[in-house]
């Protein structure tokens, strides 16, 4: 049997994830992300982390976007990967190490993407992986 008071604290708590997350605090969003229970929930707190120029959200957030695996979720994925790059490239350049692996990283999913759509104008098919 459910507690309603346990409930009521859950409530109130998720509720000032929130509002840190709509304050600016890139953790809270992520937390929200991360427990969602459906994907357009969680895409709305990791596009708040991504605008505040968070890496690991941009990146969970690309995940989300290119899961549906059609022209519209894949062109939104790369807007998201461009956006990373220009969060990541003046870190790298600083000879931040996490932002030129995570700047990599990138730039070989977006390698993906575009060798992707090349054999769809080609062949009218995917690359085969």
């Amino acid at each position: 049997m459910q507690d309603p008071d346990n409930d009521q604290m859950k409530a109130q708590g998720l509720a000032m994830f929130d509002m840190a997350c709509v304050k600016g605090h890139v953790e809270s969003c992520r937390y929200l992300a991360g427990i969602a229970d459906d994907d357009a929930k969680a895409r709305k707190y990791y596009e708040r982390a991504c605008n505040m120029r968070d890496v690991q959200s941009c990146f969970e957030l690309a995940k989300l976007m290119g899961a549906a695996g059609d022209d519209k979720s894949k062109m939104a994925t790369i807007a998201i990967y461009k956006k990373l790059i220009g969060i990541l490239e003046p870190r790298c350049d600083t000879k931040e190490v996490y932002a030129c692996t995570s700047l990599a990283e990138v730039y070989e999913q977006m390698a993906i993407k575009y060798r992707d759509r090349a054999c769809q104008a080609e062949t009218g098919q995917p690359c085969k992986q």
